[in-house]
């Protein structure tokens, strides 16, 4: 991010495709204030945001858990330049509400929609459902997706892991009961690191790994000390 921001203090001017680089860039990186601080700088310099500009703002204002100004960007783009506003837009103002747990919101929201939902706005309610453990507004989610797609894998793993998170064990064999009759796979979640030139691959559930004892001994000695600390703070 460091790099880029030189990058942008050296260019000769600054258009809206430039300024968005950066309010993006900030809102990846998780530094929602700074992107929101870029998004009035740009205001202030003449330029006139667009679209692409409020999705980024809307995305930092997600990450950061700023609902109320992130409300506050998609009032006045519905205020100043209403056409501006697209699907992912409002898209992203479910995730915003969801995450949050401001499901009533969420839900009015939705119904209040100028055309029908998708699956990517039930799967944000359902995302947020998950993180909050609201399990009746999940089913009803979940519901809305296969209703739109039937096979869709996601919905009933985020539905299972929902009823997991609540400790209702035997929903979850359902869920799984369904899935297996359907025929469904659930694709493990991967992901990997570069270190010193080498790729390293992780895989859930995966006991593979060359180096596998040495990281479990590392996590444990992480989780002592976590708890450690956590202990000490208490009062």
């Amino acid at each position: 991010m460091e790099d880029s921001l030189q990058a942008f203090n050296g260019l000769p001017e600054r258009n809206v495709v430039s300024w968005n680089a950066v309010i993006c860039g900030y809102a990846q990186n998780g530094r929602g204030k700074e992107a929101l601080e870029s998004f009035q700088m740009m205001r202030n310099s003449g330029l006139r945001p667009n679209g692409t500009t409020l999705l980024c703002c809307l995305f930092a204002c997600n990450h950061a858990g700023l609902v109320y100004e992130g409300h506050a960007f998609f009032k006045l783009a519905q205020e100043e330049e209403p056409s501006m506003l697209k699907a992912e837009h409002y898209a992203c103002m479910v995730d915003l509400l969801s995450r949050s747990g401001r499901f009533m919101e969420a839900k009015r929201f939705l119904e209040e929609l100028p055309f029908d939902p998708g699956i990517g706005f039930w799967k944000a309610l359902l995302s947020g459902c998950q993180i909050h453990l609201n399990v009746e507004l999940a089913v009803l989610a979940a519901q809305q997706i296969l209703a739109l797609d039937p096979e869709d894998s996601s919905s009933y793993i985020l539905l299972s892991n929902v009823y997991s998170s609540a400790g209702r064990w035997r929903s979850v064999s359902m869920i799984r009961k369904q899935m297996k009759e359907k025929g469904m796979v659930r694709i493990p979640g991967c992901s990997w690191i570069e270190v010193r030139n080498k790729v390293h691959v992780f895989v859930t559930g995966a006991k593979r790994h060359a180096q596998i004892d040495e990281m479990n001994m590392l996590l444990r000695i992480c989780y002592e000390h976590m708890k450690e600390t956590t202990i000490q703070e208490i009062p």
